[in-house]
């Protein structure tokens, strides 16, 4: 329940081992290394200066990751390519040309496809602007889209012949051209248009748009015929495009992988202490792996490079590291949104992984809506596996409601079924007392009803309450006994632990909030009321005492902040209540013939949809609710740093 043991390491030596002691420390990864930074003109260190082949790696990592993105490629979990950097640059190079090439290809008939599609091309000629007072009745005019800019085409026609004009607009995005050229000239601006990609409009439309008195340069083409070449072309684009993708695939993200530890090992300088001739680093490290660096060092090294270890200072913030077993990893996830403990603190990750799940469960509670659930969050982790740990959370939760809606007996919001089945599955029948009336049901066999017990259910989620807030007094106690002595965790924390009799007694006898089984089961913990008054005086002068006003203004807060973990309750009522709703309609609708048995299945499917969407989002804040509020606070602080160590994560 505490984060790993951490030691100060400082690395100091000759800078002619720099390079070998960054490649160890990569190779290790144990290290958390602390950045230094230049804070006057006066300090001796300066900042140092990444590899000079940094610049490289970074243009080839920009060029593989823009292929990445570009191609729907994840960066996956594949291990580092085996080929040298030369091949890598080579080859990234070669593919990237190709595939940019390809996808502007792809983008420009895509763009000029829909505009054939939605019939803007009489727009598009509309949006050229051609000279009144050139004469044109000797010359050709080609005019459509194309897929070049205005200034290298022009230079390109420029050096075929003198005598042309140009004419250029951009329309939605698509470039749009008319060229008129002398007719001499009509087979080779045939092959320089057939270089950009040139698509022709309908002549006639052209003609009349623009008024033209000189020749066609292209034959008649409809419309029509040119958005099937169009579409044909685009089609044989994108099988390239996936065949490049397909073949290439496992050597992006491969190379992608080495070229971005090539390019953190190259950085590594910027965040150490150099002089002309000497680094230092500083950082921390696992007490579990500091003989391991300490030997892997002074091997390369041959114990020309200094290591010192030392433990923290109380003024000092090691990283945090977790230590925890793989089935509480998980709930990491919920730190990470909060905050990380600090290095003194006990780790309330474990607490969370015991508590989050029960009160996910108790509040979702159906055997029904946690399959479901389950299913889904093991697909997604499948499709997902960086949000594995978050996922892996919500699985153990849906396990937690498949349990509790076997204690329930409710499945999909059923709690009892009809004569017909209950004789099949040998459920006897039971006589309850509902809207005045003495009804006989058939009820799926459970621990206890949510529906017919609610004074209980509210009872047990107070008692949740009551044992959740007290752990957090409890472990309150511990964290300010270990920063700040046993006197003032006295102070501090006993007094509210001394409280809980009163408070007990309050929710039974005095308020009658807990009822039931519950309270005759809290009942031997309220001592005589002289006692009781007596350890409540005390608490709050120890409150008082250790906290000031500031203490005697929250001690309401206590009663409250018990009280909250009501919504347990209240939640899973809601759910279980829309559930019935649900059935009940879709019920009376299968009566009704066949419509109404479509129309019945409608509802069951979108009305449980609903409810199962709500029953994930609602319990799962609420969960965190209770945790980050009524529990944290009463002995979490946080502000940890997580442990990054520097090297290669798979």
């Amino acid at each position: 329940m505490k984060a790993k043991d951490m030691n100060k390491v400082t690395v100091f030596g000759p800078k002619s081992y720099m390079k070998e002691i960054i490649e160890t420390l990569y190779n290790l990864n144990v290290v958390h290394i602390e950045d230094y930074t230049k804070k006057t003109e006066e300090d001796y260190f300066e900042i140092g200066e990444p590899y000079a082949e940094n610049e490289k790696y970074a243009d080839i990592l920009i060029k593989l990751r823009t292929m990445i993105s570009k191609l729907g490629l994840r960066k996956s979990g594949k291990n580092p390519s085996k080929i040298s950097i030369k091949e890598i640059e080579s080859k990234t190079n070669e593919l990237y040309d190709r595939i940019t090439a390809l996808l502007r290809k792809e983008e420009y008939f895509s763009d000029i496809k829909r505009a054939y599609e939605k019939k803007k091309v009489e727009e598009a000629v509309s949006s050229l602007k051609l000279g009144s007072e050139s004469d044109y009745s000797s010359m050709a005019h080609y005019v459509g889209f194309i897929n070049t800019n205005e200034a290298e085409f022009k230079e390109k026609v420029g050096k075929l012949t003198a005598k042309f004009e140009l004419y250029w607009t951009n329309y939605d995005g698509i470039p749009v051209m008319a060229l008129l050229a002398g007719v001499k000239k009509h087979d080779k601006i045939i092959r320089l248009l057939n270089e950009y990609e040139f698509s022709p409009m309908d002549n006639p439309l052209v003609k009349k748009q623009l008024k033209l008195k000189s020749k066609s340069g292209i034959k008649f083409v409809k419309e029509d015929y040119q958005l099937k070449l169009v579409t044909e072309k685009l089609e044989h684009i994108k099988k390239e495009i996936e065949k490049l993708k397909e073949h290439n695939s496992g050597f992006l993200e491969e190379a992608e992988k080495k070229l971005s530890i090539e390019a953190e090992k190259a950085e590594a300088p910027l965040r150490i202490a150099t002089t002309k001739n000497t680094f230092l680093i500083k950082g921390w490290v696992p007490v579990e792996n500091k003989e391991k660096l300490q030997s892997s060092l002074e091997a390369i090294t041959k114990g020309r490079v200094m290591v010192e270890f030392e433990k923290p200072t109380t003024k000092e913030k090691p990283p945090i590291a977790f230590n925890h077993p793989k089935i509480v990893e998980p709930f990491e996830a919920f730190m990470n949104l909060y905050t990380l403990p600090s290095y003194k603190e006990i780790d309330p990750t474990f607490f969370m992984f015991l508590t989050f799940p029960i009160f996910f469960g108790f509040m979702l509670g159906d055997v029904g809506y946690g399959l479901v659930i389950l299913t889904l969050f093991l697909i997604l982790k499948k499709k997902m596996p960086g949000a594995k740990n978050f996922l892996n959370a919500f699985i153990i939760a849906a396990v937690a409601s498949i349990a509790f809606g076997a204690v329930f007996g409710e499945y999909f919001g059923y709690e009892e079924v009809s004569p017909g089945v209950a004789a099949a599955l040998g459920i006897h029948p039971e006589e309850i007392f509902s809207h005045g009336e003495i009804e006989t049901v058939y009820p799926i066999p459970h621990l206890f009803s949510r529906s017919h017990g609610i004074n209980d259910l509210l009872s047990m989620a107070i008692l949740f309450g009551v044992v959740h807030v007290l752990i957090g007094y409890m472990i309150g106690f511990i964290n300010v006994a270990k920063a700040h002595g046993i006197k003032h965790a006295i102070f501090e924390k006993a007094g509210w632990m001394l409280l809980f009799p009163a408070v007990i007694y309050l929710l039974t006898d005095f308020l009658g909030v807990v009822t039931g089984f519950i309270a005759l089961m809290l009942a031997p913990l309220i001592p005589p009321m002289p006692v009781m008054i007596a350890l409540a005086l005390l608490g709050v002068l120890l409150i008082i005492k250790g906290e000031g006003v500031q203490g005697a203004i929250e001690l309401p807060a206590l009663l409250s902040n018990i009280l909250s973990y009501a919504r347990l309750m209240a939640v899973g009522l809601a759910s279980l209540s829309l559930a019935l709703v649900v059935n009940d309609l879709a019920g009376q609708m299968f009566s009704s013939g066949i419509i109404g048995i479509i129309m019945g299945t409608i509802v069951l499917v979108l009305g449980h949809t609903i409810n199962i969407a709500l029953g994930v989002l609602s319990p799962f804040l609420h969960s965190l609710r209770l945790h980050y509020v009524e529990f944290f606070t009463k002995f979490f602080k946080g502000g940890g740093t997580k442990y990054n160590s520097f090297g290669y994560k798979n």
